[in-house]
């Protein structure tokens, strides 16, 4: 079935399905007779996979290339003279039946020189025997390739590789431990890959790599963890016990309890302290839907920390200002964005390109929507934090105690 993905083909590329499929068909396209031998249809000459830097778009390029069982040529840009090495490569491989063409980071090539564009382009023009060559490159930033490259009878496919989604996650993280022979049986694999969002391919296997390393191969999910905000968030370690502060624990579990309010979009990760206060790492468990329900609790996350500090102990630290510009910012935002009809709750950024605010009269119709939402969600947020005032201290101790506080010690109390 054409709808479905050949399962022999790019096996060892992780995540990416949609990718895939898409891939396939092309690829069966090229190896129908029917389609082949129908002088009205159009078949892709080239293919550029782009997308940011460790996505895995080499791996892809080459394991694509591979599937098809035919001979190779590289462009690599290497030679005195790129024109020349490309008009050799593209006449060498139109003597094949059918052939395959490589270029990897493809803008890099042709920033050398504009002449390297003009043989390129000759090159594509150049296979006029349908389905016999194939032009498949990569590239970081799309937005630097000439259109004259990207219009249909040259480059006919753009296939971007973006950033796994959770469920990618899961299995990259999975095959990688299981390549590095580590037991996953222990590992909580559906967690690390909820909060290691924006993470690429290749920071997936840096954070494998280095709990492996750290471990000797007893790799567990709190050293996942910790390795994740190595790699990841540039955090190499906890601050020292001269730092700890019960408000600030208090302040921090309010962020914390918040969270688990609203387990379908926001997920709780560690909470530490730090030279200049402490914090709360929380993510997205879907970073792709925006909503305005999904703002509205992150708002109420922001404040969760002051409140939890007035209903627990009467009054607000000084560092509970730098919240309250946050949660100032973020409700702003959100009143300067617009709904999208019929849509649900999904929303846009408010694109107007006038003067944001075109009058006084606007600007003050505004800022009080904005102290109306504030209001509003401090509301329920206190609500939420007196019912839970005793999970929070509870929270709090243990986070004083152990001068951190993880996704396991949670699940434990809240």
């Amino acid at each position: 079935m054409q709808n479905e993905i050949n399962k022999d083909l790019l096996v060892n590329v992780y995540g990416d399905d949609n990718v895939k499929k898409e891939l396939s068909l092309i690829k069966e396209w090229l190896q129908d007779e029917s389609i082949l031998s129908n002088p009205k249809l159009m078949l892709p000459k080239g293919i550029i996979f782009q997308g940011r830097p460790g996505n895995g778009k080499t791996l892809l390029l080459r394991e694509y290339a591979k599937s098809f069982n035919a001979p190779t040529f590289v462009i690599e840009g290497k030679t005195g003279n790129p024109c020349m090495e490309i008009s050799e490569v593209f006449e060498n491989a139109r003597k094949e039946k059918f052939a395959i063409v490589m270029i990897d980071e493809i803008d890099l090539l042709i920033s050398k020189d504009n002449r390297v564009t003009r043989a390129l382009q000759q090159g594509l023009d150049g296979v006029v025997a349908r389905g016999s060559v194939l032009v498949l490159a990569t590239t970081n930033f799309i937005c630097d390739l000439p259109d004259a490259l990207t219009r249909p009878g040259r480059f006919d496919r753009i296939i971007k590789i973006g950033d796994p989604d959770a469920k990618s996650r899961a299995r990259i993280f999975t095959e990688f431990l299981k390549d590095i022979d580590v037991d996953i049986s222990p590992i909580d694999i559906g967690h690390i890959a909820s909060v290691s969002t924006h993470c690429s391919g290749a920071d997936i296997r840096a954070v494998c790599n280095d709990a492996y390393l750290r471990t000797k191969g007893a790799v567990t999910t709190r050293e996942l963890e910790s390795s994740y905000k190595r790699i990841c968030m540039d955090t190499y370690e906890d601050a020292s016990s001269e730092f700890k502060n019960m408000n600030v624990a208090i302040h921090e579990c309010g962020h914390v309890l918040m969270a688990l309010q609203f387990k379908e979009n926001w997920k709780f990760f560690d909470a530490n302290f730090s030279n200049d206060g402490g914090y709360a790492a929380i993510h997205e468990c879907d970073e792709r839907v925006d909503t305005i329900k999904k703002r509205e609790q992150d708002i109420m996350i922001g404040m969760g920390g002051y409140i939890a500090e007035e209903v627990i102990n009467k009054k607000h630290d000084v560092g509970s200002y730098s919240d309250f510009q946050r949660v100032q910012g973020m409700a702003t935002r959100l009143i300067e964005r617009v709904c999208i009809e019929g849509i649900s709750d999904l929303i846009v950024p408010y694109c107007d390109n006038s003067n944001r605010y075109e009058s006084s009269k606007k600007r003050s119709r505004n800022e009080k929507k904005v102290s109306r939402l504030i209001k509003k969600l401090e509301r329920r947020t206190r609500r939420i934090i007196s019912k839970n005032k005793k999970s929070i201290i509870a929270l709090a101790n243990l986070m004083y105690e152990q001068g951190s506080l993880s996704y396991s010690d949670v699940q434990n109390i809240a």
